[in-house]
């Protein structure tokens, strides 16, 4: 039995007349008393009493038509699904973003907007450093990442990269600090005395790399008194006077009480944010997703898939 039997008998039941089942479904009435033969004859049990004067349902008749429509929206549903998919318009999406992300103005604005211009997919977002987005992707865990990679960063052959946004490092002090109100911005150098609180350089992110660099361009090496694996408790970390820090300015939405964010005077403080996927992706959805994010206009870059990307990971 096919879903086009069950057709002719949800045709025949409604109508309870084989005539008009047969107008209705655009054939003639012979063949579709055959079929309604055949599904009895299959079923082993009469699903209508026909007489002369009317055609009515049995008790299993009824039973049946119940299952039958229930089969047929089924189908119609699953094969609705699988178009939709294959439009990239139904489906899940494995997303995956570094701390800051969250906190720039065009990440949630874009999210929101991706989930209502495609409310049958469903989003999966999860908090990765950059290294482990990059072998996330290669082990098809996530399908596309936000991630702030090491200044030194080229992408892999397998992996494609879109710069979508670029914002500036800024030296995090205490409120009291002596450079908190430095006029024309904080250079690099001003810092060498100072302890400084950062992410470390094992958690798969760059920034650490990235400041590293920055210090011995301006001629010395940090001295890192405190390590933590979350932006904000850095910053906390240096409310309470633990030492000074270098974060991505998203960071100044998180409002802690006793930082004050500075400019650093540093042409090299700059951080690239880059949405990443993989080059040889198949999926009608990643590709819908990836399209919007390149014309959404909160993202912009300069250079669409840079060589070398100068940007650090939080």
């Amino acid at each position: 039995m096919d879903i086009r039997q069950l057709r002719y008998f949800v045709a025949v039941a409604e109508e309870l007349n084989f005539s008009r089942a047969a107008e209705r479904l655009h054939m003639s009435q012979p063949p579709l008393s055959l079929q309604i033969k055949a599904i009895e004859a299959e079923l082993g049990t009469l699903l209508f009493e026909r007489t002369r004067r009317k055609v009515e349902l049995t008790e299993p008749g009824r039973l049946f038509l119940e299952h039958a429509r229930a089969l047929i929206a089924q189908m119609e549903g699953a094969g609705d699904a699988v178009r939709r998919a294959g439009r990239g318009e139904a489906g899940e999406i494995r997303i995956a973003f570094t701390g800051s992300v969250p906190m720039a103005d065009a990440f949630p604005r874009f999210i929101q907007a991706f989930r209502e211009q495609h409310p049958a997919v469903r989003v999966e977002m999860g908090h990765q450093s950059s290294g482990a987005q990059l072998q996330a992707l290669a082990d098809r865990h996530i399908d596309v990442g936000f991630l702030r990679p090491s200044h030194l960063f080229v992408p892999g052959d397998d992996i494609a990269v879109r710069g979508i946004w670029e914002d500036e490092l800024k030296v995090v002090l205490p409120a009291g600090h002596r450079l908190a109100r430095a006029r024309g911005g904080v250079r690099v150098a001003d810092l060498a005395d100072e302890p400084f609180v950062l992410f470390p350089r094992g958690i798969g992110c760059g920034l650490y790399d990235h400041v590293m660099t920055l210090c011995h361009q301006a001629g010395f090496a940090p001295r890192v008194v405190q390590e933590a694996r979350e932006g904000v408790t850095i910053l906390a970390l240096v409310a309470a006077g633990t030492g000074i820090s270098i974060l991505p300015d998203t960071y100044r939405h998180a409002s802690i009480p006793g930082t004050v964010l500075h400019t650093l005077a540093s042409p090299a403080a700059k951080s690239r944010l880059l949405l990443a996927w993989r080059k040889n992706e198949k999926s009608p959805l990643v590709t819908r997703f990836v399209t919007m994010a390149e014309r959404w206009p909160g993202f912009a870059s300069p250079s669409p898939n840079p060589r070398r990307v100068h940007a650090v990971a939080a």
